[in-house]
């Protein structure tokens, strides 16, 4: 990473994780802005990081662009789009447990559609007696299977079971009972929409996440070829919250990198707990963004606060600048005010005619008063971050502060 170690004065060997944390790359898209993305990548490869990059629906251009990046560097690429037909991955394998499985699906319907808390519960331990009486039976099912199971089906697997009675009729008694069989009637409208949007089929397949987001591989998760804003984000927040399951887990010897290119599509809440790993394993977020004003006045700026470095490129808007220019912080300077006054006075020995008396005339004079006032001006104006040149770029780093213009060489 040549370029953002000179821009914050790093060495190539020093682990960049750790001293420049969760960066933000902010500004409109520029030859500079693009220089430093492929810059990131390429670092990233070279120290053999696994790299997952997290994009919004692109053009195929974009897109190839991306993984023609990678390619010559040999590493496993895992194309994970609603386009994919390739490489799909089993989105269970992320989780160990069966209770952690029932909550990643009832998380799931939470992202298509409001879901109550007494609907919530029931669909857990739906689910969880579903998937655990599966394991017991070493019966293998994906996500895609889950979506479409009915009662009738689970209550013959819970009766064919090796489990003890009592718990045996605990579960059919829930299963059979007349309230259940209402909220799944609920439930399978909520599976409808799962199964249409093609997510659980592209996260169905034969590929294990531990593989595929440790280990030194590359995955690309994007919304590619699809349209539907509601589907590429139901996709990309799945992948997250596989992806946070994993690296808590993780013992990998090639520590994680995570790009979020374009954040607009994208779950907050999971993206700010994937941001918390910088604290408490070698993983950096790297963040892409735009639109910062917009961004902030949707979800806030706590994003912000777990970002420790920034590249801030020319802002495409006067609200964006102001930002930035605020954000890059303010200091007291010495401001001197003048002020200018014209007067005249009366002088009676300023001429004299003659022995009888004397004859005054005006004299004029001017007067000149100098004030000192301490006034609080920000370092850097916001016209400085609309007008900067598609090579130059704004650096801040929360510690040890570090504040400048900078060019991309």
């Amino acid at each position: 990473m040549n370029i953002i170690c000179k821009l914050f004065e790093r060495m190539e060997t020093d682990n960049i994780a750790k001293s420049l944390g969760n960066m933000m790359i902010s500004g409109v898209e520029n030859a500079g802005r693009i220089t430093a993305y492929r810059d990131l990548i390429r670092h990233q490869l070279n120290r053999n990081r696994t790299l997952l990059i997290f994009q919004d629906a692109v053009t195929s251009e974009k897109y190839s662009q991306t993984k023609a990046l990678i390619t010559p560097f040999g590493k496993r690429i895992y194309d994970i789009s609603l386009s994919s037909t390739d490489n799909k991955i089993d989105i269970l394998t992320a989780f160990n447990s069966p209770e952690d499985k029932a909550t990643f699906i009832v998380t799931l319907f939470s992202y298509v559609a409001d879901i109550s808390e007494t609907l919530r519960n029931k669909a857990y331990r739906f689910y969880y007696y579903a998937i655990d009486t599966f394991d017991k039976l070493s019966k293998p099912y994906t996500l895609n299977e889950l979506a479409k199971i009915d009662l009738d089906y689970v209550i013959d697997a819970v009766n064919i079971s090796s489990l003890d009675d009592l718990e045996k009729n605990r579960r059919l008694r829930f299963l059979g009972d007349a309230t259940t069989y209402s909220s799944f009637l609920d439930l399978e409208s909520y599976m409808i929409q799962l199964e249409s949007s093609g997510v659980c089929r592209v996260l169905s397949g034969d590929k294990n996440c531990d593989e595929a987001f440790t280990n030194g591989n590359v995955s690309i998760i994007s919304g590619y070829a699809s349209e539907d804003k509601k589907k590429r984000e139901l996709l990309l927040n799945a992948v997250m919250y596989a992806v946070n399951s994993c690296a808590e887990r993780s013992t990998s010897t090639h520590p994680m990198s995570i790009i979020l290119n374009n954040m607009d599509f994208m779950q907050d809440e999971v993206a700010k707990a994937l941001m918390e790993y910088n604290f408490d394993i070698d993983c950096a977020v790297y963040v892409l963004m735009e639109d910062i004003s917009k961004y902030i006045e949707k979800n806030g700026n706590e994003l912000l606060e777990k970002t420790k470095s920034f590249l801030v490129f020319a802002q495409g808007s006067d609200n964006n600048a102001s930002f930035w220019s605020a954000f890059f912080g303010s200091r007291d300077v010495q401001e001197r005010s003048f002020s200018y006054t014209k007067r005249k006075s009366w002088n009676p020995f300023a001429n004299m005619w003659d022995s009888g008396g004397v004859i005054a005339t005006p004299r004029k004079y001017n007067s000149t008063t100098t004030n000192v006032q301490k006034v609080n001006k920000p370092i850097y104006r916001p016209e400085i971050f609309r007008e900067l040149r598609p090579e130059e770029v704004m650096c801040y780093l929360r510690e040890p502060l570090l504040r400048r213009k900078s060019r991309i060489e």
